[in-house]
């Protein structure tokens, strides 16, 4: 268990910081990541759901699996985007819906290695007015077992 929360740590060290990092390089940066591509016709929107497998046992206390399922989906909007801390802050609540959790040491290390580019700021926006019109979908999982948020843009 203990080697499995490493390399999720690794795994998402390594993720976000990497957004973090190609949301500032330029094209001539020399960033190891860097993205050419510019942002497309509509921002990007992002929301949680909160919803359970009843399928799958978690605890005696909670008869099916909590799933915190992540949305991103084309969106109208002119506010401000989420940050690489707001992903991180999803941790908390990851399988206790609304009841932040103290973090565990695996977690705090993991929050102090991203403490460089906490507030770095990413492409989503929180909870923005959806566009009209019909679009494609995508539907990802992370692997690993690392968090949803692995690959966030």
């Amino acid at each position: 268990m203990r080697r499995r929360l490493r390399r999720w740590i690794a795994v998402a060290l390594t993720a976000v910081a990497s957004c973090a990092m190609a949301q500032g390089a330029s094209a001539t940066s020399n960033a190891p990541f860097h993205f050419d591509e510019s942002a497309g016709p509509y921002a990007t929107g992002f929301k949680v759901v909160e919803q359970y497998d009843y399928t799958r046992s978690f605890s005696k206390a909670q008869p099916g699996r909590p799933l915190q399922t992540l949305v991103w989906y084309p969106a109208e909007s002119n506010r401000a985007s989420m940050t690489v801390g707001d992903y991180v802050a999803l941790l908390a609540t990851e399988t206790t819906f609304g009841k932040p959790t103290e973090p565990s040491a695996e977690a705090k290390e993991l929050l102090a290695g991203l403490n460089p580019v906490l507030g770095e700021r990413l492409r989503a926006v929180r909870d923005a007015p959806s566009a009209s019109g019909r679009v494609p979908v995508v539907i990802y999982s992370p692997g690993f077992s690392s968090v949803a948020w692995e690959n966030a843009d």
